[in-house]
C-alpha cells in the first residue's frame, strides 16, 4: 500500500487546463453535458422520490468532473454513496483470503487514477483521467446480500463464455457471493424472468466452448421493466438507462458493464476481448484465400470479414497475414473503374503476379452499391442497418468487368467466415483479458461503484463513465501510422484523391493536404505519399510517453534525483558529447519541464558529430516538414540476430528490410549470419522484399544465431538488431567513440517477457497460446486416471510471466511455481500436502512449473552451480524432472 499513494496519476498530453466555473476545453463543445459537473447531494432518495424519469434522466445524465493542478481532469463514475444516504461499509473479504492476503499492495488506492492519454509535450497539461480498477479495502456489499446477475446481449464474441465464468468464480472465490443467476435470452429474459443458477461447478469449463450459455438476444430493453444488472457485456446504451432506472428509484442495486464488441469498435478502450481470437481466425481465411489464389491462373481470393463501420479486423488480420494485396474497409471510400480504382489496380497485380488477394469488411463500399441492391431502411432489433453482402456484389463486379470489358477469364475463390469467426472460443491473450475485465467489473460493483463500464486504457484498467463508451465508435483513422502500414505491406494504392474528404478521429490540430506546388494529385496515387502530411505532422519533435510516479528532481541537486537512480549512477549527469574514453559509460540525456516532467532522450547523431546535413523524409512529397539524416543510397544496414530463438523473428527481420525499402528506399541490407559471431567471419546474406517475403511463415530465423562472441574492436556498426541489449549498447558506445555515421537500433527480444519498461515482448502471445496446448494435453492426461498427476514445465528463467499467463489462460491448472514465489516440499502448507488434498477432492491436478522455479530447493549435488552459457546464463538442470521424481517417492501421497 505505502508504493501507491493517493495522489499517484498517469499524465496527458495536449488538454487544456480549465476553470470548472468559467471556461471549458474545446472537445466539450460536443458533449454540452460537460457544463455543469455532478453534484452528491443532487441525488439523494428524498430527491428521486418526487422527480419524474424523464426528470431524473435528465438531472443524472450530468457526469462527475474533477479538477486539480496542472490541467489535471478526472472523469468520474457513480457511486452508490452519490445518492444513497448513510451507506454502511465493510471490511473487504480478500485481506482475509489466503489467495491475497499474502499479496502486498493488492488493494487499489480509491484516488489512482489512468491516463486517457500517454503522448505527452513537456510543459504540456496532465489532461483527462478515469479511476483505476481494482479491489479496494472497503467495500459497500456483505456477501450474503449481493444477487448478482449476468446477461449478454448482441452478436456473438469469443470470450463471452470465459467472462460469465469469470465474474461468477470471481464473486464466490474472492468476495463469497453464492447467489448469481444467469439472464437467458439477453435483455429479454427480463421479461420473461428466464434465469438460470450460476456456480463455480457449473461454468468451471464453459470457457473451452464459443458462444454464450446463456443464449443472447437484440434488443428487447425497457427502463420499466429492467431494474439491474451486476456484470455484463450487452449494449452499453441499454446498460446505461438500466442505471439511470435504478439511481432513479433509489436502489442499492450497482450496475457494471463490460464492453463486448468483436469488431473492437468501442472508443477510449484499447481493445475489446474477443479481437485477437477474431484477427487469428480470420488470418487463417486469409491464408486459405491465398492457397486458392496462386494455385489457379489469373486467380483472386476473396475474403469478406466482419466490421459493419470500423475496418480493425480487416486492417489487422492483413497485417498479420502479409498475404492481402488489398484491404477495403468502410473508413475508406474506393471505386472500381476509372485511373486508379480497383479494376485498374486488379489488372496491374495479376500481370504482376499471377494472382491476389483482397480483403474486404463488411460494411466496405455500402455508398457504391445501387438502391436496389441495398436494404436502405431496414434495421435489426437494436437499429443496426440491415447491409447486403458487399463480398458476393464485389464477386460479381470483378467477374463482369474483367469478363465483358477486359475480356479476361478470371477465376475468383469467395470465401466468407464472419461466423466461424464469432463462434469459436477465445485464444490465450483473450482470456487472460477477459479475467481481467471480468474481475474489475466485480471489483467495481463490490467497492459501490456503478454506472460504469471497464476496460483496459493505455494497458490499465480503468471504470469509464457510460456516456464516454456512448458518445460515438471507435474508428480505423486513414490518416494514422497504421493505416500507412497496412498501405506499405499491400502496396495498393489510396483510391482517393488528394482533394477527397475523410473524418479524422485524432484530437490533433487537423491538416489540410496538399500536393506539391499547391497542384492536387491523381486519382490513386501513391498511398503512402497520399498521407505524408499526416504521418510526419502528427508525430512531433516534443511528444513522448509519460510514465506514472516519477518524482520531479533538480538537475542541479543531486540529492532531488528519483530513487531509482541510486541503482543506475549514470543517470545523475546530462549527456555530454565527444566521449574519448571506452570505459565511460554514456550519460543519458535527461530532460526536464513543468509538472514534474522528465524526459529520458536516446541518444542522437548530432550529439557527438557536427554540421551532419539532414535530407527531405522520403515519406513525403512536399519537403517542408520532416528531415532525416541519410539519404537512402548511402544507407548499407545489416540486422543480426542473437541469443534463444523466440516467434517473430524471421516477421521482425522481414518487416525491417520491407520498411527500409518500400518507405525509405533503401536497397542495400545484410543479414549477418550467426549472431554477433557472424561480425568475426563476415558472414552475411544480402537482403531484399523478395527474399524475406514469406519467412514470416516460418519459426526461428534464417539468419541463425548464437550466444555470446561480441567484441568492441572487431564490431563497428548494425542497423537494426534484435540481439542482447548490453552487447548493442556496447557496440554503440565504440561506434560513438570512433565518431561514425552509423545509427544503432535495438529491438528487444525475449519469450519470457523479461524485459523492462515495455508492455510486452514480440512472441510472448505465441509462447502462450503454445504453452496453453501443452497444458490441457496435461489436463487432458491427468483426469483420464486416478490421481493423476500432470507436470507441465514452462520457460522462465528468471522470470514467470509465460507460467503465469498460460496457467491464467487455461483454467486447467492446480498449482503453478515461478522463480519469484520460493516453495517448498514437505510439511504443513508444503507443496506435498498441497497435492495430497487437491487429489482427495477432484481426484487429478495439473501443476505448471517455469524452468528457474525452485532451484534453491535442488540439491548441491544436482545443479550446475557455476557453470554457465556464452551469454553468461546460469546452466539450470531440469526442475521439471526433479519435481516429478520427488512426487513420485513421496510415501506421504
Amino acid at each position: 500500500m505505502d508504493r501507491i499513494s493517493s495522489s499517484n496519476s498517469l499524465s496527458t498530453p495536449r488538454f487544456r487546463c480549465f476553470d470548472p466555473t468559467n471556461s471549458y476545453p474545446d472537445h466539450t463543445t460536443n458533449h454540452k453535458h460537460y457544463i455543469r459537473t455532478f453534484s452528491n447531494s443532487s441525488f439523494n432518495n428524498n430527491s428521486h422520490s418526487n422527480s419524474t424519469p424523464e426528470m431524473g434522466l435528465l438531472i443524472n445524465s450530468d457526469p462527475k468532473i474533477e479538477t486539480g493542478e496542472a490541467g489535471y481532469v478526472l472523469e468520474d463514475i457513480p457511486h452508490l454513496s452519490d445518492y444513497l444516504n448513510h451507506l454502511p461499509t465493510h471490511p473487504n473479504p480478500l485481506q482475509d483470503n489466503p489467495s491475497y492476503s499474502a499479496v502486498k499492495q493488492y488493494f487499489v488506492d480509491v484516488d489512482d487514477t489512468v491516463a486517457h492519454k500517454v503522448v505527452v509535450q513537456k510543459n504540456g497539461p496532465r489532461g483527462t483521467h478515469f479511476r483505476r480498477a481494482g479491489p479496494r479495502q472497503k467495500v459497500y456489499f456483505q456477501s450474503d446480500e449481493v444477487h448478482a446477475c449476468i446477461v449478454t446481449c448482441g452478436g456473438l464474441c469469443p470470450g463471452l463464455n470465459t467472462v460469465i465464468r469469470e465474474i461468477v468464480c470471481g464473486l464466490h472465490h474472492m468476495y463469497g457471493v453464492n447467489t448469481v443467476l444467469g439472464i437467458e435470452g439477453g435483455y429479454k429474459g427480463f421479461y420473461s424472468r428466464n434465469t438460470i443458477p450460476l456456480t463455480p461447478k457449473i461454468v468451471n469449463d464453459i470457457h473451452k466452448r464459443g458462444g454464450t450459455i446463456l443464449g443472447t438476444s437484440r434488443g428487447g430493453h425497457d427502463k420499466s421493466k429492467i431494474v439491474y444488472i451486476i456484470g455484463g457485456d450487452g449494449t452499453q446504451k441499454g446498460v446505461s438507462v438500466i442505471f439511470e432506472e435504478i439511481r432513479r428509484r433509489g436502489l442499492k442495486v450497482a450496475v457494471a458493464g463490460i464492453p463486448k464488441t468483436i469488431d473492437n469498435d468501442i472508443p477510449v478502450i484499447d481493445k475489446s476481448f474477443g479481437f485477437d481470437t477474431a484477427v487469428e481466425e480470420a488470418q487463417r481465411a486469409i491464408n486459405a484465400a491465398h492457397v486458392e489464389a496462386e494455385s489457379f491462373e489469373n486467380c483472386i481470393g476473396l475474403v469478406k470479414l466482419m466490421g459493419r463501420h470500423s475496418g480493425f479486423i480487416a486492417m489487422h488480420a492483413t497485417l498479420a497475414s502479409r498475404d492481402v494485396d488489398c484491404c477495403l474497409i468502410p473508413e475508406s471510400p474506393f471505386y472500381l473503374e476509372g485511373p486508379g480504382g480497383l479494376f485498374e489496380y486488379i489488372k496491374r497485380r495479376l500481370k504482376e503476379n499471377g494472382h491476389m488477394v483482397i480483403v474486404v469488411a463488411e460494411g466496405a463500399g455500402q455508398e457504391n452499391l445501387s438502391e436496389n441492391t441495398r436494404s436502405i431502411n431496414q434495421q435489426d432489433a437494436s437499429g443496426n442497418k440491415l447491409l447486403k453482402d458487399v463480398g458476393l456484389w464485389l464477386t460479381q463486379k470483378i467477374k463482369d468487368h474483367f469478363s465483358t470489358q477486359q475480356n479476361i477469364n478470371i477465376n475468383l475463390k469467395y470465401i466468407d467466415p464472419t461466423y466461424m469467426i464469432r463462434a469459436v472460443p477465445s485464444n490465450a491473450s483473450d482470456n487472460v483479458s477477459c479475467t481481467l475485465l471480468a474481475q474489475s467489473a466485480v471489483h467495481g460493483a463490490m467497492a459501490g461503484y456503478t454506472g460504469f463500464t471497464v476496460g483496459p486504457v493505455n494497458g490499465r484498467h480503468a471504470y469509464i463513465p457510460f456516456h464516454r463508451i456512448n458518445e460515438k465508435q471507435n474508428k480505423v483513422v486513414i490518416t494514422d501510422r497504421m493505416w500507412a502500414r497496412l498501405l506499405c505491406s499491400t502496396n495498393q494504392p489510396s483510391f482517393l484523391n488528394a482533394a477527397d474528404s475523410f473524418e479524422d478521429d485524432h484530437e490533433e490540430n487537423e491538416t489540410e493536404i496538399h500536393a506539391e506546388n499547391g497542384e492536387s494529385k491523381p486519382n490513386g496515387y501513391n498511398a503512402l505519399e497520399y498521407f505524408k502530411v499526416q504521418l510526419m505532422n502528427r508525430i512531433s519533435s516534443s511528444d513522448s510517453l509519460s510514465t506514472p510516479r516519477f518524482r520531479c528532481f533538480d538537475p542541479t541537486n543531486s540529492n532531488s534525483y528519483p530513487d531509482h537512480t541510486t541503482n543506475h549512477k549514470h543517470y545523475i549527469p546530462t549527456t555530454t558529447s565527444n566521449s574519448n574514453s571506452t570505459t565511460e559509460m554514456i550519460t543519458p540525456k535527461i530532460v526536464t519541464g513543468d509538472n514534474g516532467y522528465i524526459l529520458e532522450d536516446v541518444p542522437h547523431l548530432s550529439d557527438y558529430l557536427t554540421d551532419l546535413p539532414t535530407h527531405p523524409n522520403p515519406l513525403q512529397y512536399n519537403q517542408t516538414y520532416s528531415a532525416v539524416s541519410f539519404e537512402p543510397e548511402e544507407v548499407n544496414a545489416c540486422i543480426v540476430t542473437c541469443g534463444g530463438l523466440c516467434p517473430g523473428l524471421n516477421t521482425v527481420i522481414r518487416e525491417i528490410v520491407c520498411c527500409l525499402h518500400h518507405m525509405y528506399g533503401v536497397n542495400t541490407v545484410h543479414g549477418i549470419e550467426g549472431g554477433y559471431k557472424g561480425f568475426y567471419a563476415r558472414n552475411s546474406i544480402p537482403l531484399t522484399p523478395k527474399i524475406v517475403n514469406d519467412i514470416h511463415k516460418r519459426g526461428g530465423t534464417i539468419l541463425g544465431t548464437s550466444r555470446g562472441g561480441h567484441h568492441t574492436s572487431k564490431i563497428v556498426y548494425i542497423i537494426g538488431g534484435d540481439g542482447t541489449q548490453k552487447g548493442a549498447s556496447v557496440i554503440f558506445e565504440e561506434i560513438r567513440r570512433r565518431g561514425l555515421k552509423v545509427v544503432v537500433a535495438g529491438i528487444p527480444k525475449t519469450i519470457d517477457n523479461d524485459i523492462p519498461v515495455i508492455d510486452k515482448s514480440f512472441g510472448f502471445d505465441t509462447a502462450v497460446e503454445e504453452a496453453q496446448r501443452a497444458i490441457n494435453a496435461a489436463h487432458v492426461e491427468a483426469e483420464s486416471f486416478e490421481n493423476g498427476i500432470g507436470v507441465v514445465k514452462l520457460m522462465g528463467r528468471h522470470s514467470g510471466f509465460i507460467a503465469m499467463y498460460a496457467s491464467i489462460a487455461s483454467r486447467d491448472v492446480d498449482c503453478c511455481l515461478i522463480p519469484e514465489s520460493p516453495f517448498y516440499l514437505e510439511g504443513p502448507g508444503g507443496l506435498f500436502e498441497y497435492i495430497k488434498r487437491r487429489l482427495q477432492e477432484n481426484g487429478h491436478m495439473v501443476i505448471v512449473v517455469a524452468e528457474g522455479a525452485g532451484q534453491e530447493n535442488l540439491s548441491e549435488n544436482t545443479r550446475n552451480i557455476n557453470q554457465q552459457d556464452a551469454s553468461d546464463n546460469k546452466l539450470l538442470q531440469d526442475v521439471g524432472l526433479w519435481l516429478t521424481q520427488k512426487i513420485k517417492l513421496n510415501k506421504m501421497m
